[in-house]
């Protein structure tokens, strides 16, 4: 069995080898695009802690301080990881849509939940509370629950992508040689 791997330079046409795949220019491109939401997220974060004297709960605050964090780096590393995948033009909008606006929401919902002293999902942060209007704490569980199952997604879909590139990155194909491996 012959296995050619797929090299730009000797080949004319290399959507015939690999269908769909991410240009150069795209792939920069959502490199950008994740690492300035990533770097916007992260900020919002640091932000949110400047405001815990006038939160409902304070240590909700401190949450939505790392939550923003967490998911500023987290949507960075998704930035820098995409030219190291195997990504379709597809996958790569459903892994923009399922990080970022995610992490905007996570962030929001947890610092409402400290403005409001919401409890029902915060049971941690918000021990000792008396909680908020019922209405707001099940927006709030349907809230996170929702955002837990898109970022949930997009690890999986990040994980595909990693898994089938095997060493054909796009950083490797354009070094690269075409060789051929006989079994």
């Amino acid at each position: 069995m012959q296995v050619n791997t797929f090299d730009q330079t000797n080949n004319p046409n290399p959507s015939s080898t690999t269908p769909n795949l991410l240009s150069q220019f795209q792939i920069e491109e959502y490199r950008r695009r994740f690492l300035w939401h990533g770097f916007s997220i992260f900020s919002l974060g640091c932000i949110a802690p400047l405001f815990i004297p006038f939160y409902t709960n304070p240590r909700g605050g401190l949450s939505a301080h790392t939550l923003g964090v967490m998911l500023g780096l987290l949507t960075m590393a998704v930035g820098m990881a995409i030219p190291y995948g195997c990504f379709t033009q597809l996958r790569t909008k459903l892994l923009f849509w399922f990080f970022v606006p995610s992490a905007y929401t996570g962030l929001t919902i947890q610092v409402f939940a400290a403005i409001f002293g919401l409890t029902q999902s915060f049971v941690v942060t918000a021990k000792g509370y008396p909680g908020g209007v019922f209405w707001m704490e099940i927006l709030a569980t349907i809230g996170l629950r929702t955002v837990s199952v898109f970022i949930l997604l997009g690890a999986f879909i990040m994980m595909h992508g990693l898994n089938k590139a095997k060493g054909n990155t796009s950083l490797n194909l354009q070094t690269s040689q075409s060789h051929s491996v006989t079994e």
